[in-house]
């Protein structure tokens, strides 16, 4: 609960931080933002508000990875082909809910979310580096979309074995290895994004 309640303080923060600079593409962010903030949210109150956790998270994920799916692709890939990432991830995510995990928390649509925003970054990444682009790797551009990769990393691993005893296994006294890189992967999440507003609040003058 303390954790949780520190990473909504975080998030509030940052988005107070976005609000203070002005670039064309901070939109996404910001709706980013937004959706991890209200899930935090209602997940914190969930007694108050009387909603299922679970379709509380499996929408969280969808709305989160779709934004950063389709932020990754305006920067990276042409303009008319932007939204087919996102579409096809809606599309496995509607059939997910309807056919495969169901009602139960969708922990695939953050894992099929993260996979294909992977492979976009490294197809994109390997490209630039064929092309010996190195000026590329170091564009606030590229800080932004280096952001959620140890996160969708980190919480894919742990999702990936929901069903074992692994996520329980004790690290410190009070917290297991679930809270452990829940707590590692966010710190790094909201620091970087952090770093990528700052940055673009210099550039900005």
């Amino acid at each position: 609960m303390k954790i949780d309640l520190f990473f909504l303080v975080v998030i509030i923060l940052s988005i107070l931080h976005i609000l203070l600079i002005e670039w064309k593409s901070k939109i996404i962010l910001l709706l980013i933002l937004t959706t991890s903030m209200l899930t935090e949210i209602f997940a914190i109150f969930n007694a108050n508000f009387s909603i299922n956790i679970h379709l509380l998270y499996s929408l969280s994920f969808i709305i989160h990875q779709s934004l950063w799916i389709f932020l990754l692709s305006k920067i990276c890939l042409k303009l008319n082909v932007n939204l087919i990432p996102v579409c096809i991830y809606i599309l496995f995510c509607v059939l997910n809910f309807f056919f495969i995990e169901k009602t139960d928390l969708n922990y695939l649509n953050f894992v099929i979310g993260a996979f294909i925003y992977l492979i976009l970054f490294i197809i994109d990444s390997s490209k630039q580096l064929r092309l010996e682009n190195l000026d590329y790797f170091i564009d606030t551009n590229y800080l932004l979309i280096t952001t959620p990769v140890i996160f969708f990393i980190g919480f894919s691993f742990i999702f990936s074995f929901r069903n074992s005893t692994l996520k329980d296994i004790m690290i410190f006294e009070k917290m297991d290895l679930y809270g452990c890189i829940s707590l590692f992967v966010n710190i790094i999440y909201y620091s970087l994004i952090n770093l990528y507003i700052y940055r673009q609040r210099k550039l900005n003058g």
